[in-house]
Parts: structure tokens; C-alpha cells; sequence
């Protein structure tokens, strides 16, 4: 979680040119632990997919955990 956001706030925090502009750029990160009660990849992986979603719903630019 802590890495994600260093990398989410780093993005946040740099401009892109662009055509002669300076583009602003954000990212949503979704974070999935693996636990017992992960089985597989594929769970890892929709873990980590909805915890993008919540944090895309919420308002983007931001990291979600699954729980």
C-alpha cells in the first residue's frame, strides 16, 4: 500500500508536455494481498480489479485495498 501510493503521488505530482501544453496526469491503483484464502492468480488478480474500481468510484486518483 505504502509503494502504491509513493507511485500514485509521484505521478500526481509531475507534468506531461503535450502539443505545447503541461498536462496533468493522475492514476488509481487497486492493491490485493495474497493470503490464505487467495487460491490463485485469478483471485489475486479480481482482487486487486475491484479494489481499482472502488477507487475509480470514489473519485480516482487515489489507492484502494481489497478487505
Amino acid at each position: 500500500m505504502e509503494i502504491a501510493e509513493r507511485i500514485r503521488s509521484s505521478i500526481a505530482n509531475h507534468s506531461v508536455a503535450h502539443n505545447g501544453e503541461e498536462l496533468k496526469v493522475t492514476i488509481s491503483l487497486g492493491v490485493a494481498l495474497i493470503t490464505p484464502d487467495v487460491q490463485d492468480k485469478d483471485e489475486l488478480i479480481r482482487q486487486a480489479d475491484a479494489a481499482l474500481y472502488r477507487a475509480k468510484h470514489n473519485g480516482r486518483n487515489q489507492v484502494q485495498i481489497w478487505d
